[in-house]
């Protein structure tokens, strides 16, 4: 294979990758969002639900029972929310959709190397390959995943 031609098939193979990369990297950023977002409303209202228990349980004994009701109301509100809504299981499912687009695109970063230092056209060919059943084994995953 005349060196014109490696170059041309390195160029693709770049290209590819390039490709890969704005495919993947708004979902990368956009995963990393939901979870942080998931977690503080894990938190709020894991917390929320503590202290309108505690409140509950304080104002039982008391005179004033429209506390009582009220607290409870705001206690079981919040535990129903943590209860249907699930955060931590949807926290973990984009913490882990992070995990696996931010470790393709590092495999993406080694991938450009290989692919500049490359000298033969199989080894290029092969590598391609590799990226786009990579590919497509990703998405497949995320698509379970989420």
């Amino acid at each position: 294979m005349n060196p014109s031609d490696l170059q041309s098939l390195k160029t693709a193979a770049l290209e590819r990758c390039a490709s890969v990369e704005s495919q993947f990297a708004p979902g990368l950023t956009q995963n990393q969002a939901m979870a942080k977002l998931w977690g503080k409303i894990h938190i709020t209202v894991g917390i929320l639900t503590t202290l309108f228990s505690s409140f509950t349980a304080i104002f039982t004994f008391s005179e004033t029972q429209w506390l009582v009701v009220t607290f409870g109301i705001l206690s079981t509100t919040f535990a129903s929310c943590l209860t249907f809504l699930n955060p931590s299981a949807r926290e973990g499912k984009r913490s882990t959709a992070a995990y696996l687009i931010r470790t393709e695109l590092s495999r993406l970063q080694t991938d450009r190397i290989f692919i500049s230092a490359a000298t033969a056209s199989d080894e290029l060919l092969d590598k391609v390959t590799e990226i786009n059943a990579r590919n497509i084994s990703l998405l497949k995953e995320l698509k379970g995943l989420l």
